[in-house]
């Protein structure tokens, strides 16, 4: 795993990388598969995570989903 402190960027949080590889049982020989994630704070989440996906280098691939974070209302 890689961390990219918000210290390293122009705005406010970190940016978490995950890389696995054929190793791991996941993809081919000679690919990679890597997560990279954030908390969005603007309305141009993938801005937000772009200084993650320059460390890649080239992607061959790229699928981006930006899900809503779900809060509990109430104790359990």
């Amino acid at each position: 795993m890689v961390l990219v402190t918000r210290h390293l960027l122009s705005y406010g949080v970190d940016i978490y990388i995950a890389m696995v590889s054929h190793k791991h049982s996941v993809c081919a020989e000679n690919y990679y598969i890597a997560f990279v994630s954030t908390t969005v704070e603007t309305s141009t989440p993938e801005l937000e995570i772009d200084a993650g996906l320059r460390l890649l280098g080239p992607i061959e691939e790229k699928y981006a989903s930006f899900p809503p974070i779900l809060l509990r209302r109430s104790p359990c």
